[in-house]
């Protein structure tokens, strides 16, 4: 396996025009900015969108009468129900939890709802999550009217110390180089096409664009990328928060201070996040049939199955699912479209909710997501347990051919 090989190179030397005429790349065709793209993904660009897309408004301030005021996200298109008393509005919400909303005072619990992160208000209603058990993959589809579903995605993130920037992708981080941003299109172009083909040659995996990025994130091959990491279990987020990394390893997180005034700097926090699916549409068999020809698919493994339907869905553009060794032990995804100061571009994010621990001064901060206990590969840890021991099961040995390929984009890209 050989640089000299790669189709990164190839494509990198041809002209504008002689990308839009090669077909040698199966069963990829070439973008004119050079990049390998899967004939499904082309549609689906272009394709129509039922749902808006946008900046969000992002952080506000929400009262609820009798409780106080809580700093939560604001979505795109809620701001008929921020700042507003008294607006009607429409609540979608499965029939098996409609008992848990107290419809006599309906307004405040559903502020109530919006301000604990268990709902959250789109486009002209107020979309209540189901109980977790309900989810699959920790996704739920809302089928409203005549428009698309909507497909929410809950996820958590866990942090060891509190930042400014909540969700910035690494790229874009206050400090980050502006020149090592404007290189990255053209690294992560060539390093996504030699992925691309090194996976159809060893496992017959196409892979799509976010699922590319996605492997350059979780593996840090080109350094930061323009994706955040999520995580679709609680206690992987909460391992995340209480290890720290130091110098290229992870450690238990100390907390040594015995003044409350000094425990901000400190405390740890693990955000439960809501986002939705952009850009997913459902392919007829027929539509289907170019694409899945002597390849085995395997985006989000269930995700785009309906009951009762066998028609094939092509994944969203601003998720990147599970995928490689890193992410699939750290039940991982990403998600793109967040630019510097947490300015969500898609749209994308739907609610955020903040948990602060601290095992001296907020040892409850942790109790709506289960308490600071963690499992992971059905090991328990209690509060002040070190569980820095989980660092080589969420980060596995590679496998050599894995290795070469970073071995081949670091030698294309430096």
């Amino acid at each position: 396996m050989t640089s000299s090989s790669a189709w990164a190179v190839e494509i990198e030397r041809m002209s504008s025009r002689d990308r839009a005429h090669t077909g040698k790349f199966h069963p990829y065709c070439v973008s004119p900015d050079g990049s390998l793209q899967l004939p499904l993904e082309i549609p689906r660009l272009n394709g129509p969108r039922q749902w808006p897309t946008g900046a969000s408004p992002g952080w506000a301030e929400l009262t609820v009468p009798g409780e106080g005021t809580y700093s939560v996200w604001r979505p795109l298109h809620s701001e008929f129900y921020f700042g507003q008393q008294d607006v009607p509005v429409r609540v979608c919400v499965s029939p098996e939890d409609r008992s848990r909303i107290d419809w006599t005072n309906g307004h405040e619990e559903l502020l109530r709802l919006i301000a604990s992160g268990r709902a959250f208000p789109f486009c002209g209603y107020v979309f209540v999550l189901p109980d977790w058990e309900k989810f699959v993959m920790n996704s739920f589809r809302y089928d409203v009217g005549k428009k698309d579903a909507l497909s929410v995605f809950v996820g958590y993130r866990g942090q060891s110390k509190r930042y400014e920037e909540k969700f910035t992708p690494g790229l874009y981080r206050k400090g980050s180089d502006p020149l090592r941003a404007k290189q990255w299109q053209v690294r992560s172009r060539i390093a996504g096409n030699v992925l691309k083909q090194r996976f159809l040659e060893q496992r017959n995996e196409p892979l799509t664009e976010m699922e590319a990025i996605g492997i350059l994130q979780h593996h840090y091959i080109i350094g930061p990328t323009d994706l955040v990491d999520f995580s679709h279990d609680v206690s992987i987020a909460k391992w995340f928060a209480l290890n720290e990394r130091v110098n290229g390893t992870y450690r238990r997180k100390k907390f040594l201070c015995s003044d409350r005034r000094d425990a901000d700097r400190e405390t740890c926090y693990v955000y439960t996040v809501a986002v939705r699916a952009i850009g997913n549409t459902t392919l007829s068999p027929e539509e289907a049939k170019p694409f899945t020809s002597g390849v085995v698919f395997r985006w989000w493994e269930d995700f785009g199955s309906k009951e009762g339907s066998p028609q094939p869905e092509v994944p969203p553009y601003n998720l990147a699912p599970l995928w490689s060794e890193y992410p699939r032990w750290q039940k991982g995804f990403g998600l793109r479209g967040v630019r510097s100061g947490d300015v969500d571009v898609y749209g994308s994010i739907l609610s955020v909710t903040e948990h602060a621990f601290h095992p001296r001064f907020r040892k409850d901060g942790w109790d709506r997501i289960g308490g600071p206990e963690l499992s992971i590969d059905g090991q328990r840890f209690g509060c002040g347990e070190d569980s820095s021991c989980m660092t080589k099961f969420l980060f596995p040995e590679l496998p050599r051919w894995f290795k070469d390929v970073i071995s081949e984009i670091e030698k294309l890209v430096r």
